[in-house]
């Protein structure tokens, strides 16, 4: 995950910027999350626009990005599950779930993309219990970074014109 020595392999916190605002994106990360944690780490990515959030204050860190309107960043995403194996994390996540219907959100990068896809992974959910709606208003959101999935779930919540986060 090209991570800086002594970090987790999974991040607290993922968050990705709009089209071509990198940069600015960056700095509304760390003003938002500094604020809320001093000790924290924002670490940029190979991925561009998108960064991972290290903090021991999750909760705080996240309540942070609804006070202020985010002009740059596109999603907030808290990690709740964190694992090399798809069928592990889906498994591991619903155990997490009190609800029976969810939307998937998929983004998988480079190297799973060609390997990993979409209707294997909903087979995965329903086969575990989930029914997927694309009316539901809880997402179930699963992203890869390297050869590691995240997810994440519950409703979103605006943090900006064009930026969300789940909560």
């Amino acid at each position: 995950m090209s991570l800086k020595e002594g970090m987790s392999a999974c991040p607290n916190i993922v968050a990705s910027s709009l089209p071509s605002k990198e940069f600015w994106a960056y700095e509304e990360l760390y003003d938002t999350v500094f604020e809320a944690d001093e000790e924290a780490r924002v670490v940029r990515s190979k991925y561009k626009g998108m960064f991972f959030i290290y903090t021991k204050k999750t909760e705080a860190v996240l309540s942070n990005f609804f006070r202020y309107q985010h002009a740059f960043l596109g999603k907030v995403l808290p990690v709740k599950v964190c694992d090399t194996d798809i069928r592990s994390l889906i498994r591991r996540s619903i155990e997490l779930l009190s609800i029976k219907e969810v939307r998937l959100m998929l983004h998988i990068r480079e190297p799973l993309k060609n390997k990993v896809h979409e209707d294997y992974i909903a087979f995965l959910i329903t086969s575990e219990g989930l029914r997927l709606s694309k009316k539901s208003k809880f997402i179930f959101a699963i992203e890869s970074i390297e050869n590691t999935f995240l997810s994440s779930f519950g409703i979103t919540r605006k943090c900006g014109s064009h930026c969300y986060a789940l909560v």
